[in-house]
């Protein structure tokens, strides 16, 4: 079907701002891709939900229909590009188009973390490829690198900031102590890097589709998006910002996973990254990648992973990349055996802050149940309050320990006269083994 004389014809589902920009990419290109696949590339279809609203793109000769199973099973269409964004009606359509052996190109990261491995299967089965390379981080080619680029590489960890809006907001009220989550939520959502439902951008939940994909990829496990522990950045305050700015840390919204022995952590939070890491230095709506290879040993990919263009960009790649060598992108796992450690298991240093009495003794108290659990303290940081008579904040930093042990030192802590709140607990990441 892709080997017909006359042009290569493009079925787009979807024509929202990714969408939008693939017909203006794929428009903008169009010589370019002439030469590269010899033959013209055109958008012939385009499926909207409604057929009166405005596209930021030029549609001209391009027939516009709120019928998308049409697109997918019209004989004229030779690749079909899902841009819906939701996992309904895309895994319908998408498995469809597959039965009908049309390559499939996606950004849509939920659908592929909540239906990827049968999708996957289908597609092997079918011998028809799909590519998801914007999926994951949108416009950094980051799947190429790790599938092709480090083969020879076993890679034992990897780490990032996968959610542009959760890093632009953390970026700029590290930068202004007045500047609210809101505020920034806003601005995110003006230059379009917000998801259609900003919360999954906030709790967490994204970064934990495209953590899901990565540790599928790298690690070679059936791990399912349930299995990824994740938190969002809705709880962290002002003073932690302050206070970690002080002790030389930023806070960032880390996705991480590695193995030890058979067993992997897979989480997604905010942390504190040492302000000389690689990390730290990653701002405002940039995303990255952080792995660390067998041979190779630490690397980092870095950009503009979101909004419409870079993630265009990741589309059109991998439709050239099909049409070109016709090559199968299943993801076919090889099952390692892992277990996926509960939240109860990792292995971090640890951030945490106490709200207590302003009074002789307390230092020692609090210090002495860190002392009883033998969890070493790496940083204290001692603020007064000066809106509340009579208290101070103490900052702690500890040393790589159990979770479950940092869990039970906060039960103890809480129950002694003289804490005056609950106590803020954040993780920390430094890079390296047990990220602590």
């Amino acid at each position: 079907m892709l080997y017909v004389v006359g042009p290569i014809r493009i079925g787009i589902l979807g024509c929202g701002r990714v969408g939008s920009a693939v017909v203006a990419l794929i428009k903008r290109e169009e010589n370019k891709l002439a030469r590269l696949l010899k033959r013209p590339l055109v958008v012939s279809k385009v499926a909207v939900v409604n057929l009166n609203k405005h596209r930021n793109c030029d549609l001209a000769g391009i027939e516009v229909t709120d019928d998308a199973m049409a697109i997918v099973n019209d004989d004229s269409i030779d690749v079909i590009v899902e841009c819906i964004g939701k996992e309904s009606p895309s895994y319908e359509l998408v498995e469809i188009a597959l039965n009908n052996k049309k390559p499939v190109v996606t950004s849509n990261k939920a659908l592929l973390a909540k239906h990827g491995l049968s999708l996957f299967e289908l597609s092997a089965s079918r011998r028809v490829p799909i590519g998801f390379e914007a999926s994951v981080c949108g416009g950094l080619p980051v799947l190429k690198i790790l599938r092709e680029g480090m083969l020879a590489n076993e890679i034992r960890s990897v780490a990032g900031i996968f959610n542009a809006t959760s890093n632009l907001i953390l970026s700029e009220r590290h930068e202004g102590p007045n500047i609210t989550t809101e505020q920034v939520l806003e601005k995110a959502q003006a230059l379009g890097l917000s998801e259609s439902d900003p919360r999954i951008d906030i709790t967490g939940e994204d970064a934990a589709y495209t953590l899901t994909l990565l540790a599928r990829v790298i690690f070679q496990i059936d791990i399912e998006v349930s299995q990824i522990h994740f938190e969002g950045i809705e709880s962290i305050q002002s003073i932690d910002i302050d206070l970690s700015k002080q002790l030389g840390y930023s806070i960032k919204p880390i996705g991480l996973a590695f193995t030890s022995g058979n067993a992997i952590e897979c989480r997604v939070h905010p942390a504190l990254v040492k302000n000389d890491h690689l990390i730290a230095g990653v701002k405002s709506i940039n995303k990255a990648i952080w792995v660390r290879g067998e041979h190779i040993g630490e690397s980092l990919f870095t950009g503009l992973g979101s909004g419409g263009q870079g993630t265009a960009s990741a589309i059109l790649s991998d439709i050239v990349s099909i049409l070109r060598t016709n090559t199968l992108f299943p993801l076919m796992l090889e099952q390692q055996s892992l277990d996926v450690l509960p939240s109860s298991q990792f292995q971090s240093a640890y951030y945490l802050r106490l709200k207590v009495s302003d009074t002789a003794g307390m230092l020692a108290k609090v210090s002495s149940v860190f002392t009883e659990y033998d969890v070493s303290i790496e940083a204290m940081l001692q603020k007064p309050n000066p809106d509340e008579q009579g208290l101070v904040s103490l900052a702690f930093v500890t040393h790589v320990t159990k979770e479950y042990q940092i869990k039970e030192i906060i039960h103890n802590l809480e129950c002694l006269e003289g804490i005056k709140s609950k106590i803020t607990l954040i993780r920390c990441f430094a890079g390296t083994v047990g990220f602590g």
